[in-house]
């Protein structure tokens, strides 16, 4: 974004380290690891390759999820792999994690043909199982549970790592809250300057067809990571905008997660040492845990990561020069801290574009962290602006390109056009962002001499195009009151 976003520790991966590579993307990696004689096991849920997902309950109804059995090399023999309900894998699972979720009921939880599944001989993965569970007048509404369940291969020779053995289905009941996705299932992410923007003005825009509220997940932009000199810590600093939804989350926050809208924080650095890309593994864990807490303190439902603004150096608990490799670990080890939660990946350009040496940054195509792929552990990945770009082993579906910025003046929006929209669907993207929408400003509904559009005009086109819907604005703004 031109102006504000410039231009278990896995167990698993010891055991997954012996295994041969050729692995059905996406699953555990075998890379660097051919020749060895081993077949592993891995459970992954059909829509997000993962072994641990979220499953949102609504208005008492229950819900359902696939999951599917899958090996690093194809099966020798017709076997049987059965899923079962093990209450005692959670404390382990809350170990790895430092989590402390609550069992879901068993009686509630019913696994497709009893749990049994047959991998063929030849094939590397099982059909998938549907998994349904219930309404559960014992759950709270709005905390997340855990349904553990245990995977058993008939076969012995088949290894699987602790924590590949145990498929981990997160589960909340949302109670009445609707939810804003629409039939497509395309995501909209509105990505607000909230030092200028109240986010409340994303609550008046609706789809006509559909009822569905046009955005999907609401970014606040931003919150920093400083570096305290004196006590070597890197920290969440909150500016005055960001503190102040915060504190008062139940007027500016709550509102729009009772539409269905996500409400997560925007992460970057802030001109010291500490940034996305430059922590050392231990700090990175440690600061995982300072956004679990904000997270949780807050009710927010996950983290927006932009490496920008940081003035990376050497030091105990840094890496210097920042790297992918180390931002991947601090997004990973957000991930595993609070895995009912976004982890969305904003890849800005680097460089000077005038001198040809922009390109792109850190967060591009981060690479594995202890065996697994960003697929794992990232739920969005955003381009920047102008750019299409395709990260290797990355589902498409959760891919954004052609992003679109609000934040300039009449004359210099960068908004999609109909080709671009076109692209989105051909290429099966299934994420789209636009920064810094603002009803209040000129060049919401202004017409721009140089014919470039304005802010409504794209909202528009994003509801045809997009949706095949009309957008529906109530005309109600908020202005920024704080």
């Amino acid at each position: 974004m031109k102006r504000t976003i410039k231009n278990l520790l896995w167990a698993a991966a010891a055991v997954l380290a012996s295994c041969t590579d050729g692995i059905e993307v996406p699953g555990p990696s075998g890379e660097g690891f051919e020749g060895v004689d081993q077949t592993c096991g891995y459970v992954r849920n059909l829509d997000e390759p993962r072994s641990t997902t979220t499953l949102e309950l609504r208005n008492g109804k229950p819900g359902t999820t696939q999951i599917y059995f899958g090996m690093t090399r194809p099966a020798a023999k017709t076997m049987t792999v059965t899923f079962a309900y093990d209450e005692s894998a959670l404390a382990a699972y809350n170990l790895a994690h430092a989590t402390s979720y609550e069992l879901y009921p068993a009686d509630a939880v019913s696994l497709q043909a009893g749990g049994r599944v047959l991998v063929t001989a030849q094939s590397q993965r099982s059909s998938e199982i549907t998994v349904t569970v219930e309404a559960a007048p014992a759950a709270a509404e709005g905390r997340t549970y855990a349904v553990p369940l245990r995977v058993t291969p008939s076969d012995a020779s088949i290894r699987m790592a602790p924590g590949e053995d145990v498929y981990m289905l997160l589960v909340k009941d949302m109670g009445d809250i609707p939810d804003a996705t629409k039939p497509s299932g395309i995501k909209i992410v509105s990505c607000m300057e909230v030092n200028e923007t109240n986010p409340l003005n994303n609550l008046e825009f609706t789809l006509k067809n559909s009822g569905k509220m046009l955005v999907d997940i609401v970014v606040l932009f931003s919150s920093n990571m400083n570096y305290d000199a004196k006590t070597g810590r890197v920290y969440i600093s909150n500016n005055e905008n960001i503190r102040h939804l915060l504190d008062n989350r139940e007027k500016y926050i709550k509102p729009l997660q009772q539409r269905g809208i996500k409400v997560v924080l925007s992460m970057m650095g802030n001109h010291d040492r500490a940034g996305v890309a430059g922590l050392a593994d231990e700090t990175a864990r440690a600061f995982a845990r300072e956004l679990k807490n904000l997270c949780e303190a807050y009710e927010l439902d996950g983290i927006f990561w932009d490496d920008e603004y940081s003035d990376y150096a050497e030091g105990p608990g840094f890496v210097y020069p920042a790297s992918g490799a180390a931002a991947a670990r601090l997004i990973y080890e957000t991930k595993q801290a609070m895995p009912d939660k976004l982890n969305i990946v904003y890849m800005a350009y680097m460089g000077d574009y005038m001198a040809g040496t922009y390109r792109p940054g850190r967060l591009y195509n981060l690479p594995d962290v202890d065996g697994r792929p960003s697929a794992e552990w990232v739920d969005y990945m955003l381009n920047d602006y102008r750019h299409e770009d395709l990260v290797t082993g990355y589902p498409v579906q959760r891919l954004g390109i052609y992003p679109e910025e609000y934040f300039k003046d009449v004359f210099n929006l960068i908004i999609a056009g109909q080709d671009e929209y076109q692209q989105m669907l051909d290429t099966g993207c299934q994420v789209h962002m636009i920064f810094a929408m603002d009803p209040t400003r000129a060049n919401f509904s202004q017409p721009n001499p140089n014919r470039v559009g304005c802010q409504l005009e794209s909202m528009r086109n994003i509801a045809s195009r997009l949706f095949g819907d009309q957008l529906v604005w109530s005309g109600k703004t908020y202005a920024k009151d704080w």
